[in-house]
């Protein structure tokens, strides 16, 4: 430990020597953002941020809102007087209720309504503002809105009667405004209302009497104001006022002295400026900055001190412009420069990384004396002397040769001697006679020079030296008896060491010795010489995660860490094995070059994108880039150490990053998630009160109303962190689909569907700081896809209804058929009984009487009328059995039967008759019911004509209208007397038969001139 101790207090001395030589530096770099991020080209006039944190540029080719990612353009459409009325913007003012005031350079003012993304226009046409050309939009403490004019004075708006009240120069007026072109408006703390102008000086408002007092430049009192061309005001003090004059630069104006001070009247001016065209102001704690047309100043008040910031031309960190147009301060502490030739960011917010940068002069590249060392390429070769803290140099003078110009590792024993490492192998000054010497060592018997670049030393306990090489192996040296040996790997050795390119060497407090290769990690057994392998196993995940071994680092609690090319390892040692910490769980890269731990025992580590911080305790993992400060870091992984006071010191590309861990603190604030956009087939959808989908900023709605027609549809958001957006990280999940949060990067920002079903969704998305805060509460958007309307409630209730409907039907038609069969085989029972049955009980009254009679002739009597019986049963069977029989449900048939019956009675009966029939070329049908009654009615009336008529002469005719059938029989008889009003059985039977059938019955007796019946009635 005595030589580890020594080690140690050598390298301090080499950092505290190339500190005070090369110097410390905090870069303030500014990020550009123009035409390529997608930002209108030119001036970037005005700035603000509005409520949900959007920023909004005002540009002379329109108003960008800006998400840290993309803008958005709302420019002058042509016919639409809900848009832009002129694109070129001078001034943008964010009111109480969240409305911008955009002040135009030509198209007048203009309200812009956030919400529904709409622009309502003030002119000087249709209201009463005095110019078109405004220059500034300014809110007092009152919440009155003025406005500058450049050719109509200064403006009050009234916000309730949309009025404007005019302030204009009156020549012969001395207390009307001093000029009509009026530059700058500001109210101080004690509410008096000052008016710069661009060619009459400043302006004092009085409300009470609307007037000014003007305060001009007098070339006879150089204590007045130096320029008369007011370009910005803001308060400096209570009673003091500093003024932006565009030819003087900077005033300094004590109120209540009324005295101008400026670079002109006071010797040692503190706020002068190179360039006297000052254009802007911004206050910001204890810092002014100052915008003119040659670059950008920061005055700090409490310090006096000055800084400017220019543009360079190879330089992309710089400005991108000189000319200053606008400064503003966001929410998340970055400041934003408006230019001529767009926007600049400055992060306020960059940790405490402070950097120690090389001199190209010095001509070197070298590290601490334990690892800092790697490169040295020079013909000189520095260290620190531990006693009088001066820096010497080695050079060619020493013995280093020019093949010797690489050195790779160096440190100082307990003899003052420096050892060196290069690709000749290790060799130590001897500072008494100035010469390096070679280290020999035997191998297999033979004496021979190492030939191998020593990667790395490193003093055991015993205070011996090893050094790993790089295709050399290990090299023991005792330094006490100068006996050297080395260790080499063997494929036919198993316990030689896993490969000879050896880098990290470590012996930890359990008295373990630890060898880092490119081929794995391995524990040296020293009493046996034996190396127990740790390596890669793919099938294995508590193996290493990679063979190729950068650093082990053991920390206080006594944990081992193994960095790898492929993760950062933490060896489990009553397990003996490893777990795994990778990009999977946060790591920036997984290279882990470097290993350092802080007094809060979080792990330090230089990866190859960076340096990220690792609590083992919670796992939570930071990331660090350029973006934070650092330098770039493509070289020099291996370089790092941390101090006695517990600073450290982290390798780079130009020099080394230096940092207090303590003083690298997070942004602890979550961030505020708002949807920017919505895309139905990759089409933006803009607001409209037209539109089906948004009539207002998709922000502002909770609710989605989508068509199942919109197959493929994209929601875009952002978590509005312009601090380092790109480091932001999102999550989103679309609850009703899948309740799995998805991860993505900043580089996405967006989720896009497709083919989702009908129904209701909720999309949650959160995200992180650029500090990996992640948001309190998700922000969420419910989503709805109406179904088509064949899967909308309304039309299955209506599908569903009409089924039942059917089913009623079916049961009702199948019922009414049962209930008409039941009828039918009632109805054919009742006439079974009243017809068949009567005669049946006739024949059997016959066949008794035949039975009790005597006489002959009587039982012949019976026979006959037994047999005529019969007859009449066969006849009212068949009919019955005719009128059942579907069949027989055709007109035609009806018209052959009724034919045939009609013609045997009329014939045996030696009347004469004509049947005229229709003519048929569509078959009709008469229904059972219908065809029964109907029979019966025709039969009847034959009969009664036969029986009753005593004729000579029947016609009968059947006409056929549509649908309609007329039955006409009449005879040339004597006819029936019409006074007799007892109808006959048969008369009755045939009216309630017409009846049955909704016929229109007609029976005409003429008497003594024959009968005539008319039936007319519907078949169907």
């Amino acid at each position: 430990m005595l030589y580890y101790h020594k080690i140690k207090l050598t390298i301090l001395i080499l950092f505290f020597v190339l500190s005070s030589v090369f110097g410390q530096h905090n870069k303030d770099n500014f990020v550009r953002i123009g035409t390529e991020q997608g930002l209108t080209p030119g001036n970037v006039n005005d700035i603000l941020q509005d409520s949900l944190g959007f920023l909004w540029f005002g540009t002379e080719s329109g108003l960008c809102r800006y998400d840290g990612y993309t803008f958005k353009i709302f420019q002058n459409e042509l016919g639409d007087s809900n848009s832009l009325s002129f694109d070129n913007i001078f001034s943008l003012l964010l009111d109480e209720a969240g409305i911008i005031w955009i002040g135009t350079l030509g198209g007048g003012l203009n309200r812009f309504d956030t919400k529904t993304e709409t622009f309502k226009r003030y002119d000087k046409i249709k209201n009463s503002l005095s110019y078109n050309t405004i220059f500034k939009v300014y809110k007092d403490s009152e919440n009155r809105i003025w406005i500058s004019t450049l050719g109509g004075g200064l403006n009050l708006f009234n916000k309730d009667t949309e009025q404007f009240i005019v302030y204009k120069n009156v020549p012969d007026n001395l207390n009307s405004i001093s000029s009509n072109t009026v530059s700058s408006i500001y109210e101080d703390n004690k509410k008096r209302l000052w008016v710069g102008t661009f060619d009459g000086g400043l302006n004092l408002f009085n409300p009470k009497t609307n007037s000014f007092t003007h305060f001009k430049n007098d070339k006879n009192n150089k204590m007045s104001i130096n320029h008369n061309q007011i370009m910005d005001i803001i308060a400096c003090g209570d009673d003091s006022l500093m003024i932006a004059t565009f030819g003087g630069g900077i005033n300094i104006f004590d109120i209540k002295r009324k005295k101008f001070f400026n670079s002109e009247n006071e010797k040692d001016f503190f706020y002068s400026t190179e360039h006297k065209n000052v254009r802007k102001f911004y206050k910001e704690n204890d810092n002014i900055w100052v915008g003119t047309y040659n670059g950008l100043y920061k005055f700090n008040t409490k310090r006096k001190s000055k800084k400017r910031y220019i543009y360079e031309q190879n330089n992309l960190a710089s400005l991108s412009n000189n000319k200053i147009r606008e400064i503003f301060k966001d929410k998340s502490n970055n400041i934003w420069i408006g230019t001529i030739n767009g926007a600049n960011k400055l992060n306020l917010n960059k940790k405490k990384f402070d950097f120690v940068k090389y001199d190209d002069k010095d001509l070197i590249k070298s590290g601490n004396l334990v690892e800092l060392a790697n490169y040295i390429k020079s013909s000189s070769l520095i260290w620190g002397e531990k006693v009088n803290k001066k820096i010497k140099y080695f050079n060619n003078n020493y013995s280093v040769s020019k093949k010797q110009l690489y050195y790779s590792n160096s440190y100082f024993d307990d003899k003052g001697r420096l050892w060196i490492g290069n690709y000749n192998g290790l060799k130590y000054f001897n500072k008494n006679n100035k010469e390096f010497k070679y280290v020999e060592y035997v191998s297999h018997g033979s004496s021979e020079v190492l030939n191998n670049l020593v990667k790395s030393f490193y003093i055991d306990k015993n205070g011996d030296l090893w050094a790993g090489t790089l295709g050399g192996g290990l090299t023991y040296y005792d330094m006490q008896r100068n006996i050297s040996k080395n260790f080499i790997h063997s494929e036919e050795d198993r316990y030689s060491i896993s490969d000879s390119r050896v880098f990290p060497i470590y012996e930890d407090s359990y008295n373990n010795f630890w060898v880092g290769t490119y081929g794995g990690l391995n524990r040296f057994v020293k009493e046996q010489e034996k190396f127990i392998k740790y390596i890669y196993d793919p099938s294995n995940e508590t193996s290493l995660s990679n063979d190729r071994i950068y650093s082990i680092f053991e920390a206080e609690d006594r944990t081992l860490w193994i960095g790898t090319y492929q993760g950062l390892n933490k060896y489990i040692k009553d397990k003996d094995n490893f777990e795994r910490i990778t990009v999977k769980e946060g790591l920036l890269d997984n290279t882990i070059y470097c290993i350092l731990e802080d007094e809060r025992n979080n792990l330090w580590l230089r990866t190859g994108k960076g340096i990220s911080k690792y609590n083992p305790q919670k796992k939570i993992i930071r990331n660090y880039t350029i973006e934070d400060g650092i330098d770039a870091i493509e070289a020099n992984g291996s370089i790092c150490f941390k101090d006695k006071n517990g600073k450290m010191f982290f390798g780079g590309l130009n020099g080394f990053n230096t940092f207090y861990p303590k003083d690298i603190k997070n942004n602890n604030d979550a961030p505020k998630i708002v949807f920017t956009d919505l895309k139905i087939f990759d089409k933006s959808i803009n607001i409209s009160k037209e539109n089906d989908y948004l009539n207002q900023s998709l922000n502002e709605i909770n609710e989605l109303e989508l068509s199942y027609k919109d197959k493929i549809f994209t929601i875009q958001f952002s978590a509005l962190n312009f601090t380092i957006p790109s480091k932001t990280n999102y999550a989103y999940k679309l609850k009703g689909f899948n309740d799995n949060w998805k991860y993505i990067g900043s580089e996405e920002r967006e989720v896009t569907f497709t083919n989702l079903n009908s129904g209701k969704y909720v999309l949650h998305v959160k995200a992180t700081n650029n500090d990996g805060v992640w948001s309190d509460k998700s922000r969420k958007l419910i989503i709805i896809i109406s179904p088509p309307y064949w899967q909308t409630w309304w039309f299955r209730l209506l599908i569903a209804g009409f089924i039942m409907a059917i089913i009623f039907i079916f049961y009702e038609v199948k019922l009414s058929k049962l209930l008409e069969i039941e009828k039918t085989r009632a109805k054919i029972a009742r006439n079974l009984h009243d017809d068949v049955g009567g005669t049946l009980a006739s024949i059997q009254y016959f066949v008794n009487a035949i039975k009790q009679s005597k006489d002959q002739k009587n039982t012949e009597k019976f026979l006959d009328l037994i047999v005529e019986s019969s007859n009449d049963v066969q006849e009212k069977v068949r009919d019955i059995i005719w009128t059942v029989n579907p069949k027989e449900d055709g007109l035609s048939k009806f018209m052959v039967k009724f034919n045939r019956y009609a013609s045997d009675i009329f014939d045996s009966n030696g009347i004469n008759y004509k049947i005229n029939f229709p003519k048929i070329e569509t078959e009709k049908k008469i229904s059972m019911e219908k065809r029964q009654h109907f029979w019966f009615i025709c039969k009847e009336t034959v009969i009664n004509t036969v029986k009753h008529s005593k004729c000579d002469n029947v016609k009968v005719d059947f006409i056929l209208t549509g649908n309609k059938l007329e039955y006409i029989i009449y005879d040339d008889g004597i006819g029936c007397k019409k006074n007799n009003k007892n109808k006959g059985y048969g008369l009755k039977n045939i009216e309630f038969r017409a009846g049955k059938i909704n016929a229109d019955y007609k029976f005409e007796p003429n008497f003594p001139q024959g009968m005539k019946t008319t039936v007319l009635f519907e078949l169907s």
